[in-house]
């Protein structure tokens, strides 16, 4: 007679402890994503853009708005569903001098600073 070889699932085989692997898991996602948004802003004044980073440490810069010569958005597909994008500030060159990484209205911000920066 033939010999069958039956393993158990692992879910099925402990289903809470698997559940709150991946409840703890997820949780610890949101809460870590949470605190990355809540630590990051933007400010567009009548004469700079500063970005500001950090829960604990904290780095700002800032730029005249009179030196910037370009802002660009970029979005992925999944960021453009979801309405939000990278900002990019170029003073002179080739490289971004400020990035600004998943701000909701990203072309709402590029709107406000390109206003901002021809008003005259």
């Amino acid at each position: 007679m033939e010999e069958k070889v039956f393993k158990p699932a692992i879910f099925r085989r402990a289903p809470v402890t698997v559940s709150l692997i991946v409840t703890i898991t997820l949780g610890l996602a949101l809460i870590y994503y949470y605190f990355k948004s809540k630590a990051e802003s933007l400010v567009v004044s009548s004469n700079r853009v500063s970005y500001k980073s950090g829960l604990i440490s904290k780095d700002q810069k800032d730029l005249k708005l009179d030196r910037i010569s370009q802002v660009r958005v970029e979005q992925s597909i999944f960021q453009r569903m979801m309405n939000t994008g990278d900002v990019l500030i170029f003073v002179s060159g080739d490289k971004a001098d400020m990035v600004a990484r998943g701000f909701v209205d990203p072309n709402g911000i590029k709107k406000l600073i390109d206003d901002r920066l021809y008003s005259d």
